[in-house]
Order: C-alpha cells, then structure tokens, then sequence
C-alpha cells in the first residue's frame, strides 16, 4: 500500500472486552492529504477491501478475506484521537518534518470475533 514510517496499537476497553487495533504510519508518496486517502482507499479496494463509510477527511472499510476486520484511514492528526502513542523517535521524526505529514495516512487495523455462546 506504501512505505510504513511507523506502528503502534492501542487496546480500549468496551464492556469488559479488550479490543487492540494496529495503527500505522503509512507514506503514500503523494502530494497532498487528499490524494494520499484516495491513494489508500484504491489500494485497498485491489485487495478486497470494500468501503462502508466516510467523511471528507476519513474512510472506513472492511475485509471481504478476514470476517469482522475493518480499516480507518484518517490523517496524523487522528493520532491522539486513537489514544495511540508513537515510539520517541517516530513522534520526533513526524514533528520535525510537518510537511510530509499531507503525504502520510494512519491506517487503524481492527477485528472483532463475535461469537455467541448460549
């Protein structure tokens, strides 16, 4: 899909029930926010993603290979939105260079196995 400059995971909490989700750091070599998401939103779709909702400034999408796995594509500036927290280096490395940021997506990775037990 592209170069990954960096990944972490957050694992919320929702009813009793750990939930982690990968987040990546993903340089789309684009030239600007826009066509980076629409960069990644196409890729995905080659690879059997199909989309289920978005906004101007985010996509979500779904796995026709892996049941209850789901992707958001959003901007950097959803990082601490997600609770996510970067490695030293890479958050420095972000920081340092700002315009590069319009060239990255963050690729949040999430599953859920629902099963029922009676």
């Amino acid at each position: 899909m592209g170069r990954v400059v960096t990944r972490t995971f957050v694992d919320p909490m929702y009813e009793r029930t750990v939930q982690v989700i990968e987040v990546l750091v993903v340089d789309m070599r684009a030239t600007g926010f826009l066509e980076a998401l629409d960069l990644a939103r196409t890729r995905l779709e080659r690879l059997g993603w199909s989309e289920v909702g978005s906004t101007d400034v985010s996509v979500q999408m779904e796995s026709s290979r892996w049941e209850g796995t789901t992707t958001t594509l959003d901007s950097v500036e959803e990082l601490d939105a997600l609770g996510a927290r970067l490695e030293p280096t890479a958050g420095e490395a972000l920081r340092a260079d700002p315009k590069k940021w319009a060239n990255y997506i963050v690729v949040s990775l999430s599953s859920v196995n629902e099963s029922v037990h009676e």
